[in-house]
């Protein structure tokens, strides 16, 4: 029986959970045939490759949702904006005098788009930077230098031989 090697080839390359043991096991295959002609293939680059190429276009396509979802945001926080300087400016012509409640509601209005669009005034980026230079500090006197990294890798073994 002929074997079909691109199809074991694209199996191999696009199945996160394929190895070439249950490649070779699954088309009746010489373990050692598949693993020589994968070798001469590059199999084992090109599934990096195409993993790689997974992992950017999920990445982009997250971005691109959060960015519309943002940009949808500032759309309507930016309307709102106009809504409520339309409503003051009308109010002011008319000569009408804001009582405390009103002031308090446009003000919450205003201190809430504000929040939403993620403007800072120049006290709170100077508030930030400094919790930022106080975390460094506390940081660099808190590094001993003597750092050990334990790298362990779970499960079967045979299978990051391959």
């Amino acid at each position: 029986m002929a074997c079909d090697w691109t199809k074991i080839k694209s199996e191999y390359i696009t199945d996160s959970k394929s190895s070439y043991r249950k490649l070779a096991e699954k088309y009746a295959v010489p373990f050692a045939t598949l693993q020589c002609r994968a070798r001469k293939e590059g199999w084992a680059e090109l599934k990096k490759q195409t993993q790689d190429n997974i992992i950017t276009k999920t990445i982009d396509k997250d971005t691109d949702k959060k960015v519309d979802r943002m940009t949808r945001l500032m759309d309507v926080t930016d309307k709102l904006l106009v809504k409520i300087e339309e409503t003051v400016e009308r109010l002011s012509t008319e000569g009408i005098v804001f009582d405390k409640s009103t002031l308090r509601q446009i003000s919450g209005a205003l201190k809430d788009i504000k929040d939403i669009q993620g403007i800072k005034s120049d006290r709170d980026i100077r508030e930030q930077e400094a919790r930022i230079r106080k975390l460094e500090k506390e940081a660099e006197a808190s590094d001993d230098g003597d750092k050990q990294i334990v790298i362990r890798i779970a499960g079967n073994a045979a299978e990051y031989c391959e």
